[in-house]
C-alpha cells in the first residue's frame, strides 16, 4: 500500500516541477532571465494551479503568465579594491 502512495507523491512532485519549468521558460522568454524574479515564477505557477483546479466538476484553462513588466534589470555593482 505504501508503494502506491509513494508513486502518487512522485507524480505530484514531477507535475509540480513541470509546472514550475513551464512557467519559468515562458517568463524568461517574455522578460529575459535577469528580468524575471523568482516571485513572478511562483505567482505564475499559483495562478495556473488555481485556474486548473476543478470547479464544479469543470476544469478551467491554464492562466497565462502575468503580463506586468518589471523595470529594467539592475546591473550588479562590483567593487574592485
Amino acid at each position: 500500500m505504501m508503494k502506491g502512495r509513494d508513486s502518487s507523491r512522485r507524480r505530484e512532485r514531477d507535475g509540480a516541477a513541470e509546472r514550475i519549468l513551464k512557467a519559468a521558460i515562458a517568463l524568461f522568454t517574455e522578460r529575459g532571465y535577469h528580468g524575471t524574479p523568482m516571485r513572478s515564477i511562483a505567482d505564475s505557477v499559483e495562478k495556473i494551479a488555481d485556474a486548473t483546479s476543478p470547479t464544479d466538476g469543470v476544469e478551467a484553462a491554464a492562466a497565462p503568465p502575468p503580463t506586468e513588466q518589471p523595470g529594467p534589470a539592475k546591473e550588479k555593482e562590483h567593487s574592485h579594491v
